[in-house]
């Protein structure tokens, strides 16, 4: 096989001006722009009271006593800075668990809450242990909490651990019971950030786990956002399994058309399907051609472009058949002709944040 060319080798994210760096998904979404207005405003009510209100929880606690509410627990958590702090308000929960019936709704925000409480301090590893501490269970039954957690480990490039994180909660989404308990439905939100993941790993090792991870999705169809799927397609693209990457293609059901020509245009090339990648050209040029040069319809990636250019202009393949580079020649002057490349390019699609 072809060691990819030089338009490829620099798939992996990078930052630039032109997308957020500090976080994958907005903050806004995550709701971490309430969460520290409420901190702000906690601190200015107990300004002179915060440690007496943190003294009395720490008292009760310590004594195994439940004689609090849900509100004393926000309050501390609104006003920790600390680990040792966290670690006091996971304790109130758990006694309040024990000893006080909650609603479910309560118990979700509660969870998602003490996530994002984690995700401020940067106490990301903490966040997995209290996520994994089977005596919370019942705060963690969304999947919010752990796309907090997720996007903040991915933040910190600890990709191996948004992978290990994405794993547990699939294998809740498989349980049928647990699916029917728990209202799961597949995470969607949490793919993007583990397409992420592997995208910027770019290893062998990445490329095994993402297998494993589309193994245990045991639906035939997908339905990912438009950016999961790219990401996934260039590892393998990258590590050297076009005919993976073709297969991909087909998993997801609601991608748009255009784009996965253009993928499977790349993936065919790699393969050496030529004349197929051809043909595929030739249907998205006899295609409508959207004015907007932002919109995939009748365009092609420059990255598609390259790929098939180098694989026909291959020695080997120049040898077997000068029809198809005559063929290739003419469907390229039209391109060019018509400007039908879209307005970015693959790798900046994949750069995209939520």
């Amino acid at each position: 096989m072809i060691i990819l060319n030089k338009f490829l080798k620099f798939l992996p994210l990078r930052d630039s001006n032109h997308h957020i760096k500090r976080f994958v998904f907005k903050e806004s979404f995550l709701k971490l722009d309430q969460f520290k207005n409420e901190i702000d405003f906690h601190e200015k009510k107990f300004k002179n009271d915060s440690v007496l209100v943190k003294q009395k929880i720490l008292d009760l606690v310590s004594q195994s006593s439940a004689n609090f509410d849900l509100k004393d627990v926000n309050q501390i958590l609104f006003l920790s800075k600390t680990c040792e702090d966290i670690n006091l308000v996971t304790k109130a929960i758990k006694l309040l668990l024990e000893h006080t019936k909650i609603p479910s709704r309560q118990l979700d925000g509660l969870g998602t809450q003490l996530m994002r409480l984690v995700y401020t301090l940067d106490h990301s590893e903490l966040g997995i242990k209290i996520l994994n501490d089977e005596e919370l269970n019942q705060i963690f039954k969304s999947g919010y909490p752990k796309l907090i957690l997720m996007d903040k480990l991915l933040k910190e490039k600890k990709y191996e651990s948004v992978l290990d994180l994405f794993e547990k909660f699939l294998n809740q989404y498989k349980d049928p019971k647990l699916r029917s308990a728990n209202k799961f439905t597949f995470p969607h939100d949490q793919f993007v950030l583990v397409s992420i993941a592997l995208y910027k790993m770019n290893t062998k090792d990445a490329m095994e786990k993402m297998k494993k991870i589309m193994n245990m999705i045991r639906v035939s169809r997908l339905e990912f956002v438009n950016t999961s799927l790219p990401r996934c397609f260039l590892l393998a693209i990258n590590q050297n399994e076009p005919e993976y990457a073709l297969n991909l293609v087909s998993k997801f059901d609601n991608l748009n058309s255009t784009l996965g020509l253009n993928l499977s245009i790349i993936a065919l090339s790699k393969i050496g399907f030529i004349e197929e990648a051809l043909r595929i050209v030739e249907n998205i040029i006899n295609s409508k051609l959207d004015p907007n040069e932002n919109r995939f319809e009748g365009r092609f990636f420059r990255t598609t472009f390259c790929v098939l250019e180098e694989q026909v202009k291959s020695y080997e393949f120049l040898e077997s058949s000068s029809q198809t580079k005559e063929k290739f020649e003419l469907l390229k002057k039209l391109i060019y002709g018509d400007n039908r490349f879209v307005s970015f390019d693959l790798s900046d699609l994949c750069k995209r944040p939520m």
